[in-house]
């Protein structure tokens, strides 16, 4: 182009309101401008003046109607230019390697210091992109003498795209210039062109971009439509000329465009142009009382909008794309066409899955519990068994590799394997050597130990290429069956990464994956683009003489950039009836009704975009300090979209603290209520009926509220809480189902007439549980309104809700408070000065009559569940909530355990059982085994050897206390007194470490005990080939009612009596002389003489416990637990002749006791007898139903009683008995979630 070529440009004014003024669309149709080419501001006024002219068929030449990024890149085709590179994850990859190569070889010192361990990231990449960007917009861009490198990336992307073959779209306009600088021609897309029209837009053009106009300008005559006004306040548009200038008249209207009338525009700083006068727009004005409450009021408008009028809405929100999927979630229910907008791949749940699950050996939580059953639980992307299947056992052909949760479950907690560097070496080695434990089911567990081991190592297998060097060390060794000692076979190992990812997509639930994507999900879609993407990145990455990572970290890093930056485009299958867009999408489009719904201060933000390395100083030398263009940008937004619509609705959250309109609309506000126009938006909308909002219409959707000016406004009103005559209800408005649904619930809460039908009784009935619960709740008998020393009635129990006000986990001196030779015995416990004393346990409680089959079987009654035999823990679970024990026990529904970083309490617990049952294997009494017959007390053996025993047991069983981790030092430390190091020392041989920690302190309390030989250790009842027991229980009328259970008592010791003491027994009749065949009879009278006396232990490890705590675990075990009783029972009808005359808790915590409830018939026959620390609790609290005192027989009176209170549960299953028991227990329960905090929970 010739140089001295001045640019033939021209501006007219034009009335905002437009997208194209009415006489040039009429030139359009009447076929004048067919040699004319126009630019649009946008994607959305070009695409609607090209529905108007095909539904006016009107034929139209597309490459005529563009935007100024369609028009640039036409022009880039036009002067033989290399084509502009999409912006691709591709461009991206070679961009990035090519500027880490230059910044790690030192080419961009201010930037980048070359040093170990650091490297060049993308983050650092697409900065340097942005930086670039934003200068790219200049004539003259290098003149900065701070430019920190971004000349030296320009060089780089040059070579860059010049490998590529292409033009960065950084360059295109640059280039353009460049080019017809240099050239005369005419471009091929401007041959028949006349003329172009570029119509109005927000200021402002950028330098590069008013440049290049400009030279088209050279090229063809150029004629601006501008909207007039203040430029300096962003009303006027966005223009051309330079210098002053002036707008055509009739007389200066150049000659190729078509005649028409020039707007003799008068005053051009009033915000209503004609366009708007000559629509005679309605305005209107919408207070809402919370910005979340607009989109509801915005479909309220439209709802009463369809009914009357079928015109086109555009709804302005200044977050859309954060609020897209929920304004067209809405606007599908109501019958519109939306499709889908541009999604990132990331956005969608198969995607985000892949990206999990290729992550699964990579991070500080590598392998960790929850990564693995995110292989067989994911839902988002079904991968069936975790992909692995297929293989064959050597020996066992009904075992197959899969995985077994509770196993995984189990040894991350026994073992404490935790996610992280070595993580699978841990999972792998413990797996190996990993045994069945006490009381399972043998040939079950070790199927389902090799199956776990077998189906991890597969996986480990398949995820080969895209693990770490040690990682991969581990899987050279073959994998041998931890049961069957032989080698499983593997799947063959992917070669690199893509032939990992073509595997897992092989292995997907295409089906299920399938049913995943009607409606609303995207996912194979996603996965199909992700494989396109791949493809042309690599293809891109060749170009540039890049090779794809397939391997290793770069891989996984690669495949997350391709799903971060990689989009499924918008569908077509949209209509163009209702729009949601954002004000600058909006510019230049027209409508019948305009709702102004998101432009609140949060919405619409004024503020400029930073640029990395910009600082204002370096703006105001580059001349890029445009810090109002942002707000100027919005005003003249605000402006065109005013005049726009027949309807304007603006929504203003100014009641909201912290809402409130955005500046260019609080500006308008204010401009209004000084001209004293503000009252013209008072009116509510034409076709919206008065009934919407007129006082007295229940439900109505609207209301009049007053602001602080005393002016009355249109208000939403959603949810209302009303009064009429005297009676307090509750409205809810809406059109929608839902708001159906909720009147119709809302008209039943409050006694109303409803309107509709229930869907589900039940469903009525859940919704009133909670209150009549608490009303039940509130109304429970209690101590408060007893005297001193008078007892809480037995037979009040079935009025009890919850046993929270009941005294069952006793404290030292509560323990005394009351008495078993009250006339009223069972009872709920004495009212003392100071607290209640124990109540005999009154659980389960029963379901309350609520005359009523619906809410009877939602409050308390179910099918009737029977089980055979019965455990201690099943049975406590329905003494203390037959709901929770339903839910846990018969529904299998409770919530999904998680890790915690500490060891977990029943690991410490399992540790210190399996301690206790290495020095008793030493000592001769076998776990898991029939007892012994000649039992000896622990200090027959030496404490050396048995401390040796247990140390024996922690280096193989317990491998994690050797590591470095602040829970291995922190547990370390607290089991035994040492740090890992001195553990290791003494692993390797060096050193001694001598008793101490909670291990050590609970040896010398064992070694103490010289009047206890230990019989036996884990004794399995019903389990290890022994039968379960019957136990002789009665019912609360002293009826016969049997029941069986199996369970395993911890520990049994027989008591060892000297000489004379046990003559003396052998005397009064306590022991016999000989063999006794018969069991110990469990009722009032005397009891025939025992072959020996034996106590059962049961071993808890607490916490502390603190000085007033003490005993308080024991104390529980006795009368809240019925564990201790049930074993004792089963004892003495297992070995027959047996007589158990103490039972109790050994609390291991920073000290070991040895509690026992005692008999107190043998208590003098045990006067120095070292055997722990001995209670009578039972003495003074429990007696038998069928007597009045219990004279020597408390302990027998309380297994009677927890014997009695278990068959209660047993009952209660069997009559399908299911009511809830709220109380503190459900703070740590999955029903936690549904109860309110008054009952325990959390709702």
């Amino acid at each position: 182009m010739n140089a001295n070529c001045m640019p033939a440009i021209t501006v007219e004014a034009v009335p905002s309101g437009y997208n194209i003024p009415t006489w040039l669309l009429q030139s359009i149709c009447d076929g004048v401008c067919d040699n004319h080419l126009f630019l649009y501001p946008n994607e959305g006024s070009r695409s609607q003046i090209l529905h108007r002219l095909a539904q006016l068929n009107v034929p139209i030449d597309t490459t005529h109607h563009l935007t100024l990024r369609r028009f640039i890149s036409l022009m880039i085709l036009d002067s033989g230019l290399p084509p502009v590179l999409q912006d691709s994850s591709g461009l991206f990859l070679s961009i990035h390697a090519h500027v880490k190569k230059a910044a790690e070889s030192g080419d961009l010192p201010l930037m980048y210091s070359p040093q170990n361990q650091r490297q060049w990231s993308p983050y650092q990449t697409e900065r340097l992109l942005t930086l670039h960007r934003s200068l790219s917009e200049l004539k003259n861009p290098w003149n900065w003498d701070n430019d920190p490198g971004a000349k030296e990336f320009d060089s780089i992307l040059r070579k860059v795209c010049e490998q590529l073959g292409g033009t960065h779209p950084h360059h295109a306009l640059t280039s353009l210039i460049k080019h017809y600088k240099e050239n005369d021609s005419v471009p091929f897309t401007l041959n028949d062109v006349q003329g172009l029209f570029v119509l109005d837009s927000a200021p402002d053009y950028t330098e590069i971009e008013r440049t290049f106009l400009q030279q088209i300008g050279g090229i063809r005559p150029i004629h601006q439509l501008c909207v007039p006004g203040s430029f300096r306040l962003g009303y006027h548009g966005s223009h051309l000329l330079e210098g002053d200038w002036e707008y055509v008249n009739e007389e200066t209207l150049p000659s190729w465009i078509p005649k028409h009338q020039i707007w003799d525009f008068d005053d051009i700083n009033s915000w209503r142009s004609p366009v708007s006068l000559e629509r005679k727009t309605t305005y209107h004005r919408i207070t809402v009382n919370r910005r979340a409450h607009c989109i509801d009021a915005a479909f309220e408008i439209l709802h009463e909008y369809r009914k009357s009028k079928n015109g086109e809405v555009l709804i302005i929100d200044g977050s859309a794309e954060n609020n897209r999927r929920m304004w067209n979630s809405r606007l599908r229910s109501l019958g519109y066409l939306t499709g889908f907008e541009k999604q990132s791949l990331e956005q969608i749940p198969s995607l985000a899955s892949l990206a999990q699950l290729m992550r699964i050996g990579d991070g500080l939580d590598a392998w960790s519990i929850d990564k693995l059953k995110s292989l067989f639980e994911n839902q988002s992307l079904p991968l069936p068994n975790g992909g692995v299947g297929g293989l064959q056992h050597p020996t066992k052909t009904d075992w197959t590799p899969r995985p077994h949760p509770h196993i995984l479950e189990n040894i991350a907690r026994t073992f404490h394997v935790r996610g992280g560097l070595g993580a699978l070496h841990r999972w792998l080695s413990t797996l190996s050597n990993a045994t069945p434990q006490l009381g399972i089911e043998r040939e079950r567990a070790l199927q389902e130990l090799e199956e776990t081991q077998w189906w991890l190592g597969c996986i480990a297998q398949t995820w080969h290429p895209l693990l770490d060097k040690y990682s991969q060390e581990v899987l050279k060794t073959e994998i041998i069956g931890c049961s069957s000692g032989e080698e499983l076979p593997m799947p063959p190992r992917p070669k690199d990464g893509f032939q990992w990812l073509d595997m897992l997509l092989s292995k997907l639930d295409w089906g299920s994956l399938k049913d995943l994507t009607v409606g609303h999900n995207r996912s194979i879609a996603g996965l199909q683009h992700l494989r396109e993407s791949h493809e042309t990145t690599q293809k891109t990455l060749k170009k540039a003489n890049l090779e794809v990572p397939s391997t290793g970290q770069e891989f996984l890093n690669y495949i997350d950039h391709l799903i971060q930056n990689t989009t499924v485009p918008r569908t077509r299958n949209k209509g163009n009836q209702i729009q949601i867009l954002t004000p600058e999408e909006a510019q230049g489009m027209e409508a019948d009704l305009v709702l102004l719904v998101g432009l609140d201060v949060g919405s619409w933000a004024m503020k400029s975009p930073r640029v990395p390395w910009l600082d204002a100083q370096s703006k105001l030398r580059l001349g890029m300090l445009h810090s109002d263009l942002t707000i100027r940008k919005g005003r003249h937004h605000l402006r065109h979209l005013l005049n726009s619509a027949t309807t304007v609705i603006v929504f203003d959250s100014t009641k909201e603290e912290g809402g409130g309109p955005s500046a260019p609309l609080a500006e308008w506000f204010t401009e209004l209520r000084q001209s004293g126009e503000l009252s013209l938006l008072q009116n509510p909308p034409s076709f919206l009926p008065q009934s919407s909002h007129q006082t007295g219409n229940l439900n109505r959707s609207w209301h009049w509220t007053t602001d602080e000016h005393g002016e009355a406004w249109l208000t939403p009103r959603p949810f209302t809480v009303s009064v009429q005559d005297g009676v307090i209800f509750a409205e809810r408005a809406g059109h929608r189902l839902r708001d159906q649904r909720q009147r119709l619930g809302l008209a039943l809460r409050d006694g109303l007439q409803p309107s509709g039908n229930v869907l589900s009784k039940s469903s009525v009935a859940m919704a009133h549980e909670v209150p009549i619960q608490l009303d039940r709740f509130h109304r429970q008998p209690s101590h408060k309104n007893l005297e001193k020393n008078e007892y809480l009635p037995w037979h009040l129990r079935k009025y009890l809700l919850s046993v929270d006000g009941l005294n069952l986990r006793p404290k030292k001196s509560q323990v005394s408070v009351g008495s078993n030779q009250h006339e009223s015995w069972p009872n709920l416990g004495m009212k003392g000065s100071r607290s209640n004393g124990p109540a005999i346990d009154p659980r389960p409680l029963p379901p309350q009559n609520m005359k009523s089959e619906i809410l009877n079987s939602v409050m308390g009654y179910s099918t009737p569940i029977e089980v055979d035999v019965w455990s201690p823990s099943r049975i406590q679970s329905w003494l203390e909530c037959p709901r929770l024990a339903w839910m846990k026990n018969h529904l299998k529904a409770q919530a999904q355990e998680s890790q915690s970083e500490d060891l977990d309490h029943r690991t410490r617990g399992t540790i210190l059982h399996d301690a206790e049952a290495s020095l008793l294997r030493f000592h001769g009494v076998p776990t898991a085994a029939r007892p012994i017959t000649s039992p000896r007390p622990l200090d027959r053996t030496p404490l050396e050897q048995l401390w040796l025993s247990i140390l024996d047991f922690l280096m193989d069983e317990v491998s994690w206390l050797k590591r470095d981790d602040a829970i291995a030092v922190h547990r370390c430390r607290e089991m035994l007194g040492v740090t890992p190091d001195i553990w290791r020392n003494y692993l390797e041989g060096e050193g001694q470490i001598s008793i101490g920690g909670r291990i050590g302190r609970m040896l010398l309390s064992d070694y103490s005990l010289n009047h206890a030989a230990p019989l036996a250790c884990e004794y399995g009842i019903g389990l290890d080939g022994n039968s379960a027991i019957t136990l002789d229980a009665c019912d609360d009328k002293g009826n016969s009612s049997p029941f069986k259970i199996r369970g395993r008592i911890d520990r049994v010791d027989e008591i060892v009596l000297d000489e004379n003491q046990r003559k003396e027994a052998i005397a009064d009749g306590v022991l016999s002389e000989t063999i006794v065949s018969e069991p110990m009879t469990l009722g009032p009278g005397p009891l025939p003489p025992a072959n020996r006396l034996v106590v059962i232990r049961d071993l808890k490890t607490i916490n502390g416990p603190k000085i007033n705590e003490q005993g308080n675990r024991h104390r529980r075990g006795l009368f809240d637990e019925v564990q201790l009783a049930l074993y004792a029972r089963a004892w003495e009808l297992s070995f027959p002749g047996d007589r158990v005359v103490g039972i109790g808790v050994t609390e291991i915590g920073e000290s070991t006791v040895h509690y026992l409830e005692m008999d107190q018939s043998v208590s003098k026959y045990l006067h120095d007898a070292e055997i722990g620390e001995r209670t009578y609790y039972s003495q003074k609290l429990h007696r038998y139903l069928e007597s009045k005192s219990s004279e020597d027989i408390g302990l027998r009176a309380l297994i009677a009683e927890r014997l009695r209170t278990s068959n209660r549960a047993i009952l209660a299953a069997k009559s399908g008995n299911v009511n809830s028991t709220p109380g503190h227990h459900y703070s740590f329960s999955p029903i936690r979630l549904v109860y309110p905090s008054k009952f325990g929970g959390n709702a």
